[in-house]
């Protein structure tokens, strides 16, 4: 395992892992191996599947540990960009914050269009960087299209995220046709800060 520390993860390919898991910085580069559950209860971590070799996405932290590494959160949170005023909810893990978002947003709770990552934003975060945040939020519901967290939207040009009412709805498309999600909101609109 030692031949492995330093190289990309794109550079490693599929191999045995001998009940062992990476830990990648924000470049992807392996910096460790630990043992597969050793991290698990770590909040500091976030496990993540690579989609693509080269898109760490996160996943979720179950009892199986079915994920194939680990990133420190400050490097995930590098890597994808993150920017001042967001704050990520893993709403598998966070039933205080996803029962605050049902009750705020019935109808998106209802239609089973509530992405298990949530974000939530500052409105002086969303006001002054709202190009950014929405790139991000965009990427962050794309990354989970394959969960199905999405319902028919009705038609439009390009993928995009918009304010509704304190709701931050990303627009994209699954499978050629329209999708939208609640993929964040801003933090006043369920009484609290991000």
């Amino acid at each position: 395992m030692e031949s492995v520390i330093g190289k990309r993860w794109s550079d490693i390919g599929s191999i045995d892992w001998e009940g062992n898991c990476p830990v990648l910085d924000r470049e992807l580069r392996v910096v460790r191996v630990v043992p597969f559950d050793a991290l698990g209860e770590d909040e500091s971590f976030v496990p993540v599947d690579m989609v693509n070799d080269y898109l760490p996405s996160r996943a979720s932290r179950t009892l199986d540990y079915s994920h194939d590494a680990y990133m420190a959160r400050i490097d995930f949170d590098a890597f994808h960009g993150m920017l001042a005023g967001v704050a990520e909810y893993d709403l598998c893990e966070d039933s205080q914050t996803e029962s605050r978002i049902a009750r705020a947003f019935p109808l998106w709770a209802e239609s089973g269009a509530i992405p298990t990552l949530f974000s939530v934003v500052t409105r002086e975060a969303w006001d002054s960087a709202r190009v950014k945040m929405s790139e991000y939020l965009l990427r962050s519901a794309t990354d989970l299209i394959d969960r199905g967290y999405f319902t028919a939207a009705e038609d439009f040009l390009e993928p995009h995220v918009a304010e509704e009412e304190g709701a931050l709805v990303a627009y994209f498309y699954a499978d050629g046709e329209p999708v939208c999600c609640l993929i964040g909101c801003i933090a006043d609109a369920i009484g609290g800060e991000a």
